[in-house]
């Protein structure tokens, strides 16, 4: 865990630098999510927030996107 998150702060520097926002993909766990808030990453997608689903299943549904 520490590793992961040097390595996350590593490169959220990184793209501060060249000015680049960061999303992390694949965020599955709780322990994830708040790792990647804990260096300062806002975006972020993966089982956690949403299964994959095809566009029109997406459009027609009117449920809220909310912040975890």
């Amino acid at each position: 865990l520490a590793s992961a998150r040097r390595i996350l702060a590593t490169i959220v520097a990184l793209a501060a630098a060249f000015e680049l926002d960061v999303v992390v993909e694949g965020v599955e766990t709780e322990e994830q999510a708040e790792l990647v808030r804990d260096v300062g990453i806002t975006r972020a997608q993966g089982y956690l927030f949403g299964r994959a689903m095809p566009v029109d299943a997406l459009v027609a549904a009117p449920a809220p996107i909310s912040d975890r």
